[in-house]
């Protein structure tokens, strides 16, 4: 899912850094347009929005361990149970960034795999945001999400279309 994201918002010219633990998924997506970063700590740090999408909360813990969160808008599209994405919520929030759960906190609730279903389920609505906080996040999360939603222009001005293997 996270390649598809990333595709989706590389076809609507957003800048983004990308980092994979398989450095192959990275040089991909870097050929398409995205900046490759040589660690994790250095793709978050590129931007202020933050995005997750590994197996599980372990893959977050090993991950993001070590990076500098602070002031950074993390949304995690991880499955896991609710009571991890209170603990990671309030592992966030200790670390100084603000957090938005993706999921419904059940597992296998990604297995979607969309990125329309990206934290929607037919029980749990708009994403939820969790560990306090502003509500500022939504100005930078809202426009990057914003490009998962908005159909296609046509005609002049028309943006890069997603490649078919973004659908898969």
């Amino acid at each position: 899912m996270g390649t598809a994201l990333a595709r989706t918002w590389l076809a609507a010219d957003h800048p983004l850094p990308v980092w994979n633990r398989t450095p192959a998924r990275a040089a991909a997506l870097a050929a398409e347009g995205a900046e490759a970063a040589d660690s994790a700590a250095e793709a978050v740090a590129a931007n202020p929005l933050v995005l997750v999408c590994l197996m599980d909360d372990a893959s977050v813990q090993d991950v993001l361990t070590g990076t500098d969160l602070t002031g950074k808008d993390l949304v995690n599209l991880t499955t896991g149970t609710p009571a991890q994405a209170r603990a990671r919520a309030e592992w966030a929030r200790e670390r100084g960034a603000r957090y938005l759960d993706g999921g419904d906190g059940h597992e296998g609730s990604a297995a979607a795999g969309t990125p329309a279903a990206v934290g929607r389920t037919p029980r749990s609505g708009p994403p939820r945001r969790r560990g306090g906080g502003r509500r500022r996040p939504r100005r930078r999360t809202g426009r990057a999400f914003g490009t998962l939603r908005r159909p296609p222009r046509r005609g002049r001005g028309a943006r890069r279309r997603p490649s078919a293997a973004a659908a898969r």
